[in-house]
Order: structure tokens, then sequence, then C-alpha cells
């Protein structure tokens, strides 16, 4: 079979932001004869529930929302076949003529461009490939741990995939490298272009698609005014390491974080990835000038007053 002419997205409603919509549109301007799905977050559990009510159990435990969001493309592209895009995708030319009869992926790469990995960004198949069948049979085993970022890449992410691509080894994947798929942060690394800007990538079309990475999964929550009440806040400070449980919060909200660290006895504090912290953590500065903190967002902890007599730290903390 061959990858159907249908493009699939995914995003919490159907009200996108305009970087996400702006970037829509070049995928649907760059194949105007191909069906184009936006799946809600919505739409995805109803076909979890409809068609692979098995999985259901697995699907609503997950702790992160973003492990939702990942596990739900393997079964989309499992279910319909075709071309699954993240919508941190910009596309510069068709990908049609670049997808082979079978599996297609991109690469993901960073912070330098040597450091690559299968990405799930960009993925086709047509329904019912074997390969897709056995992830998704396989996901609910695979999940070990689902606390920390890395637990995310390893459950239902670009690890996870990668290994099961080489337990896989079937002859049908195609592969696009970074010289057609490229991730923006590395685009300045790339020897395949002459000029790595993106206004020139862009309007040359050196490049089929790059991968804008916005990581909104990437929940960082920001500094709070005051620390709650029988917590330190302690700014530009963390507890690495030592995670004890993951709380989901959306917007600014650290209530559940501070409802859930309060009534567990184990956890000495929180913080700002929302991430409970055990006993034995140690509290160290953390400077935000690393790749992996969103612009405007410094780290911070909050630490019980009633553990402070026995914390641990490191460096020159405020």
């Amino acid at each position: 079979m061959n990858v159907p002419k249908v493009i699939h997205q995914t995003w919490k409603s159907e009200v996108l932001p305009p970087a996400q919509a702006q970037w829509q549109r070049t995928v649907r301007d760059q194949h105007p004869n191909h069906e184009h799905i936006l799946w809600t977050d919505a739409h995805n559990r109803a076909l979890i529930c409809d068609d692979y009510p098995w999985f259901l159990p697995t699907y609503d435990s997950y702790a992160h929302d973003i492990e939702r969001v990942d596990a739900v493309r393997y079964f989309i592209l499992h279910s319909r076949g075709g071309l699954y895009l993240d919508l941190d995708v910009e596309v510069f030319r068709s990908l049609e003529t670049l997808l082979g009869p079978g599996l297609t992926f991109s690469m993901e790469a960073g912070p330098m461009i040597t450091q690559t990995v299968t990405s799930n960004a960009l993925m086709a198949a047509p329904p019912n490939h074997p390969f897709f069948d056995r992830l998704i049979r396989r996901l609910p085993a695979i999940r070990r741990s689902d606390i920390t970022h890395q637990d995310i890449f390893d459950n239902t992410g670009p690890n996870m995939l990668a290994t099961e691509l080489a337990a896989w080894g079937g002859d049908d994947i195609t592969i696009l490298g970074l010289d057609l798929v490229c991730p923006v942060g590395v685009i300045a690394q790339n020897p395949a272009l002459e000029d790595p800007r993106l206004e020139a990538v862009r309007e040359q079309r050196a490049l089929a698609a790059v991968h804008h990475n916005t990581e909104t999964w990437n929940v960082q929550l920001p500094t709070p005014v005051v620390a709650p009440e029988g917590y330190v806040l302690f700014r530009n400070s963390d507890l690495p390491g030592h995670d004890l449980a993951y709380v989901q919060c959306h917007g600014d909200d650290i209530g559940p974080l501070v409802e859930r660290c309060s009534a567990d006895d184990g956890a000495i504090g929180f913080n700002f990835n929302g991430f409970l912290k055990s006993r034995d953590a140690t509290l160290e500065p953390a400077q935000a000038d690393g790749g992996w903190f969103k612009p405007g967002i410094e780290p911070w902890v909050c630490v019980k007053i009633s553990h402070l007599g026995s914390l641990r730290q490191t460096g020159s903390l405020e």
C-alpha cells in the first residue's frame, strides 16, 4: 500500500496560536491536493476509546499530557495512514515526493548537529503498517517510570521510537536527513546550507522543512510572587535529580503542586518543572542560561520550612 494523501496534525483545540497557525498554512499551501486533519485532544481520546479501548487505561494514566500526544500519533498512523507533522514544522516545498512507499521518518538533532535521534515530529506510513501495529501494542509494556522529562522521551518519544525501529529492522524505512528537514536550533551548523539564516533558507527553499521545536509540552512555571505558606522560595536554584513524582500544572497555577507536596511526607519541595523532590535531594545553584530554559523563565524551587534544618546545600544560594 502507498501512503494516503492525508496530513495529520494535533493540538489541544481547534484554536491555534498565531505561530502554529502560520506554520500550518505553509503545510496546506505546499500540499493542496491532500486532506488535512487537525486532531484535538477530544478527537484523540475518542479515537482511543472507539478503536483501541484496550489502550485507554494506559492513555489516561500517563503523567504528562505530551505522552498522550506522542502516543496517539502512532495510533492515528496505524488507523488512517498518511503523513503526521507536528504543528511547529514549517514547510517550504512539498514533502510528498520525499516519502517512501513504507515508513518515513525525519531526524532530530541538538544541541549539536551530530547528536541525532529519529524524530516523531514527521512520520508517514500506509495504514495498518506492521511496525505501528507492533509499536502500539508494545507501548504499555515499554513504560517504566513516568516522572521526569527523560521518561517522556523513553516512554513515548524519540528515544523509544529509535529503539523500536532498531528492533524492528524492516527494509522499508526512509529516513529524511538534516539536509532535507532540520531543527531550527542547528541550522547554523548544517553543512548542507550555503546561507544558514532562517530567512535565507525560507526564501531559497534550501530545505524541505524546518522544525521549530517550540516545546509547548515542556511546562516551565514562572517564579511565584511569594512562597506558599509553609515553604521557602529559592530563586535560581533547584534540587536536581531525586524526582519523586510529577504534577501536571496548567497556566501559572501551582496550587496542585503545593497540595500534592504538602500531603506527601516523602517530599521535601517542588520546582518550576512540576517535579516533587525527595528528602535526599541537595539544593544547588541553577542558572537559566541553558537551552532547556524558556525565555523569561528562571529556575526556582520551593522547600518545606520543616525540612530546612536538614537540607543539604552546595554553592552560593540566595
